[in-house]
C-alpha cells in the first residue's frame, strides 16, 4: 500500500507498507528508508520486487523492503510523476505532469520507458511532433499487444478542446489506426482500462468526448470512436469525478470516486456491461469520501483505498475490504464450465480454447501468477475454438478466464 501514510495501526511508516491477507503489517517487509514524499503509484515485479514512485522520484525495493541497489533511476525531481506501467519484458513506462531531461533533451511532459536497470530505453522514441506538442500527461493504459492508450493535452489541439486521447505503438510512434478524439475543455482523466475485446473504458471528470455527451465515464470502440452502446447513468454532484475504474471478470465495471446519482450508490458503484447501473450492487457499504483505488482479489472481494474515514458507517480510515455476496463477481453455471475446454496442458507455443457454443461467449484472458493480464482476445459467437499464442510467455502456471454473458469460467493452465 502506498500513499500519504505516516502511521498504520500505531506503527510509524514512511508512505509504503505491506499488509498480510488479514490486514496487519507484514513484518517481513521492512522499508528502513521508505519515502519522504507520498507514494503516487506502485508496480509489482514477478519476483516480488516493488517499484514505487513519488512525484519527484522512482525507487525499487527488494521483496524484503530493502532498497534494490541494482536499479538506478534517472532524475525525476521536476517530473511530477503520476503513473507507472510495467511491461512484460521488464521495462517500465513512466508518466508525469512535469518535465523530464535526458542527455540534454527536454520533454515538455514526462513520458519515458526505462529498462529493467532503470536507464532510459532508447528504443522507445516518440515522434518529434508528439514530443514537442505533448504538454500535459493525464493517464495511460497498456494493451496486451504492447500499444499504449494515452490521455493528455497537446499544443496542436483546437482551442475548443481539452484533453485528447491517442494511441502509441510499442516504439512510441503515434498509431494512425486509432482515431481518438478530444474531451470537454479542462477535463481530467483519472483512469483508462482496456477490455479483453479491445474497447477502452475511460473515467474522470468530463462532460463530452468527441462532441458526444458523456458525464465522467465513457467507453470507446477499439478504434477510438465513442461506443454508443455503452450508456452510463447520470452522475451528479458539483465536483463529482471518477477516480478509478476496474473491470470485473464478468465484464461489470466498478466505479470509484467522489460522486452520487439517482441510480447509483455514493462513491462506489458498479455498472453492467451495457453501462446501466447494476442494481444488485446495493448501497450497503458506502464510503463517505473519495475512493481512489480498487483491487479485485481472486475470490472477487474488493480492497478499496482513498480519502474516507468510514465505510457503511464502520470505522475504516483509508483502507477496507468488501466481501458481501453482492460484491463478488458472477461465476458461470456448472453446465457452461463443463463445456469449456482448453488444450494442450501444458501448452507449448499455442493454447487452444473452445468455449461453450450456446452460452454467449464474449472474451478470454490469460493472467500470470501476479494476476496481470498477459493475453486477451474476443471470442466469436458459436463457440469456434480460439488460438492463444503463448510462445513468448515465461514457463509457469497461468489462470485462464473465459467470459460469458452468464458469468466467468476459470481454468489453471501451464505453459512450458
Amino acid at each position: 500500500v502506498g500513499g500519504n501514510i505516516s502511521e498504520f495501526n500505531g506503527q510509524a511508516v514512511r508512505n509504503l507498507v505491506r499488509l498480510t491477507t488479514a490486514g496487519a503489517i507484514d513484518g517481513s517487509f521492512v522499508t528502513t528508508s521508505g519515502f519522504v514524499r507520498p507514494v503516487v503509484d506502485l508496480a509489482l515485479l514477478p519476483d516480488g520486487r516493488v517499484l514505487a514512485a513519488s512525484e519527484s522520484g522512482l525507487r525499487r525495493f527488494l521483496a524484503t523492503g530493502q532498497p534494490d541497489n541494482e536499479f538506478t533511476s534517472p532524475d525525476f525531481s521536476n517530473s511530477r510523476l503520476a503513473q507507472l506501467l510495467l511491461q512484460p519484458g521488464g521495462q517500465v513506462l513512466v508518466g508525469g505532469r512535469g518535465a523530464f531531461v535526458n542527455s540534454g533533451t527536454r520533454f515538455a511532459t514526462t513520458l519515458v520507458r526505462l529498462q529493467a536497470n532503470g536507464t532510459p530505453d532508447g528504443l522507445f522514441a516518440p515522434t518529434s511532433s508528439l514530443r514537442d506538442n505533448f504538454t500535459g500527461f493525464q493517464r495511460m493504459a497498456l494493451q496486451t499487444d504492447g500499444r499504449i492508450v494515452l490521455a493528455g493535452t497537446f499544443t496542436s489541439m483546437p482551442s475548443n478542446e481539452g484533453v485528447n486521447l491517442i494511441r502509441l505503438l510499442g516504439s512510441g510512434a503515434t498509431d494512425a489506426l486509432f482515431s481518438g478524439a478530444g474531451f470537454s475543455r479542462f477535463a481530467e482523466i483519472n483512469a483508462i482500462v482496456v477490455q479483453p475485446d479491445g474497447k477502452v473504458l475511460v473515467g474522470g471528470r468530463f462532460s463530452t468526448y468527441g462532441g458526444g455527451a458523456r458525464l465522467n465515464v465513457a467507453r470507446l470502440n477499439a478504434n477510438g470512436a465513442l461506443d454508443a452502446d455503452f450508456a452510463p447513468p447520470a452522475i451528479s454532484g458539483a465536483f463529482s469525478s471518477i477516480s478509478t475504474l476496474v473491470l470485473q471478470p464478468n465484464n461489470r465495471v466498478l466505479l470509484g470516486g467522489f460522486f452520487s446519482g439517482p441510480d447509483l450508490p455514493t462513491n462506489l458503484a458498479r455498472l453492467l456491461p451495457t453501462g446501466a447501473a447494476d442494481a444488485s450492487f446495493a448501497a450497503t457499504a458506502v464510503p463517505n469520501g473519495n475512493v481512489s483505488a480498487i483491487l479485485v482479489q481472486p475470490n472477487g472481494g474488493l480492497v478499496i483505498g482513498g480519502n474516507f474515514p468510514t465505510v457503511g458507517g464502520q470505522d475504516r480510515p483509508a483502507l477496507a475490504r468488501l466481501t458481501a455476496p453482492n460484491v463478488l463477481s458472477a461465476t458461470a453455471p456448472p453446465a457452461v464450465a463443463e463445456r469449456t475446454a482448453a488444450w494442450p496442458v501444458p501448452a507449448r507455443g499455442t493454447l487452444f480454447v473452445a468455449p461453450a457454443p450456446t452460452a454467449h461467449p464474449q472474451a478470454l484472458e490469460l493472467l500470470d501468477a501476479l494476476g496481470r493480464t498477459v493475453r486477451q482476445q474476443p471470442l466469436r459467437a458459436g463457440g469456434a475454438p480460439a488460438q492463444v499464442s503463448v510462445e513468448t510467455l515465461p514457463t509457469g502456471l497461468y489462470l485462464l478466464r473465459v467470459h460469458y454473458a452468464e458469468g466467468t469460467v476459470s481454468r489453471r493452465v501451464q505453459v512450458q
